[in-house]
């Protein structure tokens, strides 16, 4: 049986700081998922990508796509997590960021979902054949499939209507173990952080 992390946070943008730094500790994107009404930094700083002609450029509000990526993308927050994870390899640290390194994707209707995770592939692959809103609605039931108890998966989605972000981690994740991460994601003002049998990897 899987065990997963879950957690909430106040809002996106606190989420995916949280995202930043578990990657750069060695957590791997397949096993986080990410869902929020709030779309949280991505949805106003992506950067554009034109093409003219044989000419491919890119034009981004605050310089090139990495760069922008980078100052409003997923991040880290501190400098001793990005140090910790160019130490590890990751190789992702505060300049860049990890908008570049994971997937994202905004859903209208429901809201931002961050990461490869079961959780998220299953809710980003319901709404490419469903309403937006019915998948809002099912946030309970994709979480109880993954093993969250009934009366705990309603907390959850309470959590997400009223404008929180939710994240799962899968434990352990790459280098880190459900500790590590419990004490990472709680440095990022986490709450409501439980870890639950799965029969999915999420």
């Amino acid at each position: 049986m899987s065990e997963t992390l879950y957690a909430t946070f106040n809002d996106a943008s606190s989420a995916e700081k949280a995202v930043g730094a578990l990657l750069d500790q060695g957590a791997r994107e397949e096993d986080i998922s990410v869902i929020s009404k709030d779309s949280g930094s991505n949805s106003t700083h992506n950067a554009t990508i034109e093409t003219q002609g044989d000419h491919h450029t890119e034009n981004a509000t605050n310089g090139d796509h990495a760069e922008a990526a980078g100052k409003h993308g997923l991040s880290t927050t501190t400098p001793e997590d990005a140090k910790a994870g160019a130490v590890k390899g990751a190789g992702i640290g505060l300049g860049l960021g990890v908008a570049v390194a994971i997937a994202s994707l905004i859903i209208p209707g429901f809201g931002l979902v961050i990461g490869g995770g079961a959780l998220a592939t299953a809710i980003a692959g319901a709404a490419g054949a469903t309403a937006a809103g019915a998948v809002a609605g099912g946030v309970t039931g994709y979480l109880r499939d993954q093993g969250v108890p009934d009366d705990i998966a309603k907390d959850y989605h309470h959590a997400y209507e009223n404008g929180s972000a939710v994240l799962s981690v899968h434990v352990p994740s790459g280098k880190l173990s459900e500790m590590e991460i419990s004490n990472l994601l709680t440095k990022y003002q986490a709450t409501n952080v439980n870890t639950y049998g799965a029969t999915a990897q999420i």
